[in-house]
């Protein structure tokens, strides 16, 4: 059957607009560990195994005071229902990469398409002033898991203080990551690349349409491969709340990372 879409005579990668025009309401699909003020659950991304017909959602627990405590990976046959699989604490994490942790955000799990291993990045707030992005792995998402490297570490100048909560994807042979960069000053998107999703060259903060970035821009998403090259859909924020970036837009961009442009 063919894809409706061609006979609109739209080809290619699913429009942006029709992915946004399309969307609803379904459930809430996990309920924050407590509901106190401070208190969520940060979901990193959806891995779908479409050999075993599995879901596998990753998610960063917080309750206000302790942070972000750890790293859950849940399992699911419909997308819709899911339960715990796996869950590992800050303090085993610590004891894993040898690096004190103090709080753990942004994840995103692949398939590696070369060892067939699963990649777990995880933003964490070590002994350092700010954050870094480590790499865990495991031949299963049940575990067990072990560390591997940070593969993004602050120290550019634009990033001194953040190289973290990044959107990851293996496109067109390249493992691309689009990461929150922050200066100290600003706060923007940049993008590291890799053949392997264990050694990352750092590309530098991007332009849009070949002009600087706002002072703030956060994107959260995912990157696809397109007629036009790797494009990044997903929401964006570019403001300040009480200490929390929000979202109000929802964006598309193709990715030009020979000229480092959005």
């Amino acid at each position: 059957m063919r894809n409706k879409l061609e006979g609109w005579r739209i080809y290619g990668i699913v429009p942006p607009h029709y992915l946004l025009s399309q969307r609803k309401f379904l459930k809430v699909v996990l309920e924050p560990p407590s509901f106190e003020p401070g208190s969520w659950r940060g979901a990193g991304n959806v891995l779908v195994d479409y050999d075993t017909h599995e879901f596998w959602l990753t998610t960063r627990p917080r309750k206000v005071g302790v942070r972000g405590y750890g790293v859950e990976i849940y399992r699911s046959t419909n997308g819709e229902d899911y339960s715990l699989t796996y869950f590992m604490s800050k303090e085993e994490v610590s004891e894993l990469c040898g690096r004190k942790i103090k709080s753990i955000e942004g994840q995103q799990m692949l398939l590696d398409p070369l060892t067939g291993r699963y990649y777990l990045y995880l933003a964490i707030d070590d002994e350092k002033p700010g954050w870094c992005t480590l790499l865990l792995s495991a031949d299963d998402p049940r575990g067990p898991w072990t560390s591997e490297r940070v593969v993004l570490e602050r120290g550019e100048d634009y990033d001194l203080l953040e190289a973290r909560d990044a959107t990851i994807s293996f496109v067109d042979g390249k493992f691309f990551a689009l990461y929150k960069a922050n200066s100290g000053k600003r706060v923007n998107m940049a993008l590291a690349v890799s053949s392997d999703g264990k050694s990352w060259r750092k590309l530098g903060v991007l332009e849009i349409d070949g002009k600087p970035q706002p002072d703030y821009l956060l994107l959260y998403g995912n990157i696809f491969s397109s007629g036009l090259g790797a494009m990044f859909i997903g929401a964006a924020s570019r403001a300040v709340v009480n200490g929390a970036a929000v979202a109000k837009t929802f964006e598309a961009y193709i990715i030009d990372y020979r000229n480092i442009n959005l």
